[in-house]
């Protein structure tokens, strides 16, 4: 999702550079085609016209990516810094996009010149464009209303999947794309019918040529969609996790994964952790999946007073039941299923090349499969338990299996320490959880993915914001001789300006603020939906507004160019 976020307008900037003389281009390769050029030869020409700058420029944002590499590198992020091989692509993205690069220029250029082929006296006159069609805003308005309705079947699971969330930006923004230039006609048409010249102008150039009116904002457009659907999910999802106390590994406790210790080792290990100033109530586990109708479950197997003592668990009633389920999963026990228990660990300690030994078991059976006759907090998160089961239960005696973790409490980070050095130290493998390493964990992943994202919405901003530059230079570039003939003929340079900016700002701002409804749908929709977060959109919208101001702010730097094209000591030459 990202890196079609990010192709696109790299794309459109390549293709926009490269039709930037596409007029004057036209023109030479009529004057050959008058000459007696062939249509092979006038494409030999244009190719490599093209292909040239678009290999030394690949060439040359390669070596400047070589140079600022370094520098790069020295750059802060969440707290680190990088190796200057970590932001070294590999070789195939390398040679790709080289490659491609200037494959686009030639592609872009043969399209360019298309109608300069049509006669060898001149370039084909300007005709109306096809590409706009009022069926093109059905898909868009079916994306929107499928989008919504996926999106409110999710509310039952309070989960949004991330297959629909991306699913919905991708059809939303190909929609988007093929309704933009019948979006711009119809932006024309209301143009065209306001007071001034320069309105009329305008709205007469977006009605008749509306794919060339969309396509230099086509990039700002997606980089708002992008900002405002995905930038506010993620320090939304963030802060609802660092505020979640209840769910995942209790702060204060550890979760020593030892599974490639014997019985004995954990029974050495937990009289040791004991000893440890700070380190409290450690017991073993022997963790197991149970097989359900539906997800299976995890439990946990062991003495239940240790076990909620050192993992910090309240409300849990030891004493009534020898199997205490999480009251989320309760229903989905049912006491016509016999529990079978699987995953587990066999006493005997087997290499990995090793055979399996049949007399080992691996599972169990709990006998009679009883009912939960007690019921426990909702244990949310994928370091915690949906059941906690007596060993006494097992078909299978206890001691067959041996323990997969130790539990244990820690007062101060020196002692969290200390009980991981002598767990590492004694037991190949073992690690260490705790809430900063699992369940917080995710939170910091969520905050570097907002970091990245954000540095993703500006990148594309910026390259949307230099493809809007290119293309409306462009535009005025390949009109130069109509504007001339306006201005000879008493046209106010105030006008033309006035024309050249609302040409690109009225497409901007329809397109643009359908972007940014659209990204709030799908923002508002994940995270309402997700019952997580509230959508932030106080603190979003400052993204999509600095965008558009910064545009339109371009827009009028590109519109005093319309000065010095229209020179009237220049009308000679044309």
């Amino acid at each position: 999702m990202g890196a079609l976020s990010l192709l696109f307008p790299i794309g459109l900037l390549v293709a926009i550079a490269t039709r930037l003389t596409a007029t004057t281009r036209q023109r030479r390769m009529a004057a050959l085609s008058l000459l007696g050029a062939s249509s092979r030869q006038l494409r030999q020409v244009a190719a490599g016209e093209a292909f040239l700058p678009g290999v030394v420029g690949a060439l040359l944002g390669v070596v400047l990516w070589l140079l600022g590499r370094p520098l790069a590198a020295r750059a802060s992020y969440d707290g680190t810094t990088f190796f200057p091989s970590d932001l070294t692509p590999g070789p195939f993205a390398i040679t790709a996009v080289v490659v491609a690069i200037p494959v686009v220029c030639v592609v872009s250029a043969s399209l360019s010149m298309r109608h300069a082929r049509i006669s060898p006296l001149e370039v084909a006159r300007s005709r109306p464009s096809r590409a706009a069609r009022p069926w093109r805003l059905v898909p868009l308005a079916a994306a929107i209303v499928g989008g919504a309705l996926a999106l409110w079947s999710s509310r039952s699971t309070g989960q949004v999947p991330a297959s629909l969330v991306t699913g919905a930006y991708a059809l939303i923004l190909a929609t988007l794309l093929l309704a933009g230039p019948e979006l711009t006609r119809l932006a024309g048409r209301g143009l065209s019918r306001l007071p001034g010249a320069a309105a009329l102008l305008a709205g007469n150039r977006l009605r008749d040529h509306p794919d060339a009116g969309f396509l230099p904002v086509a990039g700002v457009s997606l980089a708002i969609l992008t900002t405002m659907a995905f930038v506010a999910i993620t320090p939304a999802a963030a802060r609802s996790l660092a505020a979640t106390e209840e769910v995942g590994q209790r702060a204060g406790t550890g979760q020593a994964a030892v599974e490639f210790a014997t019985p004995a080792q954990s029974a050495r290990l937990v009289t040791e952790l004991s000893q440890l100033p700070g380190i409290g109530v450690p017991t073993t586990v022997i963790s197991a999946q149970v097989t359900t109708a539906g997800e299976p479950l995890s439990a946990w197997i062991g003495n239940c007073q240790a076990i909620t003592a050192a993992a910090a668990m309240t409300d849990v009633p030891c004493g009534q039941a020898t199997l205490i389920a999480g009251r989320d999963v309760l229903s989905r026990l049912s006491p016509d299923q016999p529990l079978e228990l699987y995953n587990m660990r066999p006493t005997q300690v087997l290499p990995w090349t090793a055979a399996p030994d049949p007399s080992q078991p691996e599972g169990a059976h709990l006998t009679p499969p009883p009912r939960p006759a007690a019921t426990m907090p909702a244990q949310r998160g994928v370091d915690m338990p949906d059941l906690l089961i007596d060993p006494a239960l097992l078909d299978v005696p206890a001691e067959a299996f041996r323990p997969t973790l130790i539990l244990f409490r820690y007062d101060s980070p020196a002692a969290l320490e200390s009980a991981r050095t002598l767990v590492e130290s004694q037991v190949q493998s073992a690690t260490i959880a705790t809430r900063a390493t699992t369940f917080e964990g995710f939170s910091q992943d969520v905050r570097r993915l907002y970091d990245a994202i954000s540095l993703a919405s500006i990148a594309l901003a910026i390259i949307s914001a230099s493809a809007l530059v290119l293309a409306a230079a462009a535009s005025l570039v390949e009109r130069r001789r109509p504007y001339m003939l306006l201005r000879m003929a008493g046209t106010p340079l105030a006008t033309l300006r006035r024309a050249v900016f609302l040409e690109s700002a009225t497409p901007l701002l329809v397109t643009g603020t359908l972007a940014a409804l659209l990204g709030v749908g799908v923002g508002w929709g994940v995270t309402a939906l997700g019952g997580d977060a509230a959508y932030p959109i106080g603190g979003v919208l400052s993204a999509p507004l600095a965008i558009l101001l910064i545009s339109l702010a371009v827009l009028s730097a590109v519109a005093l160019l319309v000065e010095r094209l229209t020179r009237g000591n220049e009308v000679h030459f044309e």
